[in-house]
């Protein structure tokens, strides 16, 4: 980095001079600023000195290197000669300074990422450490270590011996393949197919192809289609699968001829433009279908979400009245964004819809209520948790004045709260409903306030979830509520089949999916859109302390980079352009029946097609067929009618399954807990109490795990609160028993019923090791009854096998826990 901040000052301070050298010049030879046409050149130069960017796509920097006149027609005779005879001149301070901007701007970029390389390799480096503590690998490294092992092998052992039992291979979605896993699995295919016995099967569509952000590459799938490569002794037989079995035929032409326009209009690259121009679909079905464009006059992006919305509500509407069902219509968008703002409009006319994000946990007011109960019962203080609660209380029982209800009870209680509520039949016993499981306390919460009176599948999954994280989590409150809000962007219901709604899936997800209608919205996508691209970029290791290659942005500066960067610029862009292409492919060939794609009028104020957007395809398209009229919004193709499946299916609501819940209490059980205390013997309840607290010390490393702990015995059930306060002054007294106190120390490295084997194989369970800071072993055991000549037996055993491992003994100790702490040093 430093190296690159004293180059960067040393091209800043050259530029700078030479850009002096060329006003300079201007003003030696007596030549004003406004003898230049729009004083551009003076004022090149001028920010150039200054040290401002500048452009260099202007018309008067082609006549500058063309030789063409830099004044107007106003300028007399010998100015114009002045100028003429200084031309060559300005042209080699343009051309130098030119060249020092983007060379400047490389350094910049290399500058930029360094910060970054250096974030993500420290990252990389405790990841590294992290991994060889707990001895694991990601899946995600795999593909990269097989490809190291594998690179200079001629057939691996391991391919040998995997060829002698698979010999025929089937690759799906191909298009989607990473380059490394095809190198990885041709050495496999190769050596089956060298044995004249086994064969491969590759079948995709590199159309669809648009999963490249996560590794697929299609033009590796290209290659082997145009046989330009051949990985294999074997001759590929490439098959097209030409026929459209999905699609009538109106949307089939249309696709055909869009797509077909788009190849010889809009593709740099001669292989893609091939793959559209060359693979058009026959049709296999009858002469029906629909397609219509509709061009919508949208001034910024806030119109944009009302106005599709709107659009996308009246293409529905026209639609069921031609016979369609609800269940039959998908939109399609291409962000989540999108989803959302056309759910919540649908949502509002009453329309029943089905979606990712309509069935979140959290999109559902009932669910919602629950969680924030269950966070004033934590938390009763929070007066925003209880404006929630009490204002879905209000709403729910339907008080005449909602506000008045929020305001009387804003500082009231949450017992008085809910005491209060026993009025309308709703009983929640806040003193004592804490002592519940987690699963129990929201089921009385539902169970409480009568929030299923038909089936909820919202309620019903979010016990599941609760049922399915307090098996492997923790189960107090908190701890749910914390995970629930890490994941609520995720935690959604199952979604039902055959339910008559109008489907909004993003166009990833409908991938491989078909609809009877299909309307694409937001239909005006930027093509080159990314995030931040960036690409590696080769540099000269010996100027950049033994770095080959670095991160630079792509924009358009990097194709004045150098011949290297004028390469990556446009690869990208063509890849851009391909990935853009695809998404809309495989947008626009989901529909069987009917394809309604809303989009807008893409100008520029100038009055300009923007042609970056899909709406410049749809535009150009039209007017290529002598069909777009800039007054003209609507555009129809083929007839507009539902077409009757022969195999078409009747569309229901899913049956809904009763809610079933009543507590524990109505059914007259008493259960027996595993606390002991209504045990036949006081010997027996001894016994059970000192098991209990060796399970509760085991959860303890340190004093302050105490309260923690005590309170997720109380939350599961295992104690109740007068249990808990009698065993916990135990567990305080074997804390702060003189010879222990020094080993429930956080400066100690402590493990709990750690497993040991020996070298016979057999496995020891030691109740409590401590090392200490200066790397010696505490061993402590605990007991319960009377001491026992078998217990120093075992302690010995377990010093011996620490020993074993290298460790110096401080103390071996066991621990007796009955009515009092008795504690025995063994050695």
């Amino acid at each position: 980095k430093q190296t690159l901040n004293t180059e960067i000052q040393q091209l800043e301070a050259k530029l700078i001079s030479d850009a002096k050298k060329a006003l300079t010049l201007i003003e030696e030879c007596g030549l004003r600023d406004d003898n230049f046409s729009r004083k551009s050149v003076p004022n090149h130069f001028l920010k150039l000195s200054r040290n401002n960017d500048v452009s260099f796509d202007s018309v008067w920097q082609g006549k500058l290197i063309d030789g063409e006149p830099l004044y107007p027609k106003r300028v007399d005779d010998s100015t114009a000669s002045t100028i003429d005879s200084i031309q060559p001149q300005l042209i080699e301070y343009y051309l130098l300074t030119k060249e020092l901007v983007f060379d400047l701007k490389l350094k910049v970029s290399l500058r930029k990422h360094i910060t970054p390389l250096s974030v993500i390799n420290a990252i990389q480096n405790e990841l590294k450490t992290l991994k060889e503590e707990q001895n694991k690998l990601l899946i995600s490294e795999f593909n990269t270590i097989i490809s190291n092992e594998i690179r200079d092998q001629p057939t691996p052992f391991i391919y040998e011996r995997l060829g002698e039992r698979y010999r025929y291979f089937f690759i799906d979605e191909f298009q989607d393949t990473s380059i490394l896993q095809w190198s990885n699995l041709q050495p496999l295919i190769d050596n089956s197919l060298s044995s004249n016995v086994g064969s491969l099967m590759l079948v995709g569509d590199a159309k669809q192809a648009i999963y490249r952000w996560r590794g697929g590459d299609a033009d590796q799938f290209l290659k082997l289609i145009e046989k330009s490569s051949q990985p294999f002794v074997i001759e590929p037989k490439v098959e097209q699968l030409d026929t459209n079995y999905r699609s009538l035929k109106e949307v089939i032409t249309f696709n055909n001829s869009l797509f077909t326009f788009i190849a010889n209009h809009c593709f740099d690259h001669s292989p893609y433009q091939h793959l559209y121009r060359d693979y058009c679909q026959k049709n296999n079905k009858n002469d029906h279908g629909h397609v219509t464009l509709k061009f919508l006059d949208i001034a910024n992006v806030e119109e944009a979400d009302d106005l599709y919305p709107e659009a996308v509500y009246n293409k529905i509407t026209t639609c069921t009245s031609q016979g369609f069902e609800y269940g039959d219509i998908c939109i399609l968008v291409r962000k989540r964004k999108q989803a959302v703002a056309i759910s919540k409009f649908l949502n509002s006319k009453g329309l029943e819809i089905n979606s990712a994000e309509t069935l979140l946990l959290n999109n559902s007011e009932k669910v919602v209520f629950v969680l924030n109960v269950l966070y004033l019962l934590v938390e009763p203080a929070n007066k925003k948790n209880k404006v929630n609660v009490l204002s879905f209380i209000a709403d729910w029982l339907k008080m005449n004045d909602p506000h008045e209800y929020i305001y009387e009870n804003l500082n009231s209680s949450i017992h008085q709260i809910f005491k209060d509520l026993q009025l309308f039949n709703i009983t929640l016993d806040t003193e004592n409903v804490l002592q519940l499981t987690l699963f129990d306390l929201t089921e009385t919460i539902i169970r409480s306030f009568n929030l299923i009176n038909k089936s909820d599948a919202y309620l019903q999954y979010l016990l599941d979830q609760i049922l399915d994280f307090t098996k492997h989590n923790p189960g107090d409150i908190m701890s749910f509520l914390s995970y629930f809000e890490e994941h609520k962007h995720k935690l959604s219901i199952v979604s039902p089949q055959n339910i008559n709604a109008v489907k909004i899936m993003t166009i990833h997800q409908s991938k491989g999916l078909e609809f009877p209608v299909v309307i694409y919205a937001y239909a005006d996508t930027d093509i080159y859109e990314d995030i931040e691209p960036k690409v590696w970029f080769n540099i000269e290791e010996q100027h950049y302390n033994g770095f080959s290659s670095s991160l630079v942005s792509v924009n358009k500066d990097l194709q004045n980079f150098n011949d290297q960067g004028d390469v990556l610029y446009h690869q990208y862009r063509s890849k851009l352009e391909l990935d853009s292409v695809n998404l809309l492919y495989v947008a626009l060939t989901r529909a069987e029946q009917q394809l309604h794609i809303l989009s807008k009028k893409d100008f520029k104020q100038n009055g300009q097609l923007n042609e970056s957007s899909y709406a410049s395809y749809f535009i150009k398209y039209l007017n290529d067929k002598n069909l777009w009229e800039d007054s003209k919004a609507d555009y129809s193709f083929g007839y507009p009618e539902k077409i009757i499946s022969e195999t078409e299916s009747e569309q229901t609501k899913p049956l809904g399954l009763k809610f079933i819940s009543q507590s524990k209490e109505s059914h007259q059980l008493k259960i027996i807990s595993n606390k002991g205390l209504l045990w036949d013997t006081k010997q027996e309840q001894a016994i059970e109490r000192g098991n209990l607290v060796h399970l509760i010390l085991s959860k303890i490393k340190t004093a302050a795990d105490v309260d923690f702990v005590m309170s997720e015995f109380i939350t599961t059930g295992e104690l109740n609160t007068l249990e808990a306060n009698e065993l916990l002054q135990l567990i305080i007294g074997t804390i702060n028993h003189a010879q222990l106190q020094p080993y429930f120390n956080d400066s100690m490295q402590i493990f709990n019923e750690k497993e040991i084997i020996d070298n016979k194989g057999l496995i020891y369970r030691l109740d409590r090791l401590v090392i200490t800071p200066d790397d010696k072993a505490v061993i402590i055991d605990y007991k319960t009854g009377s001491e026992k000549s078998e217990d120093k037996r075992q302690i010995l055993r377990y010093t011996q096998l620490i020993q074993e491992m290298g460790y110096t003994i401080k103390e071996s100790l066991l621990v007796y826990i009955n009515d009092d702490i008795k504690v025995v040093k063994v050695s």
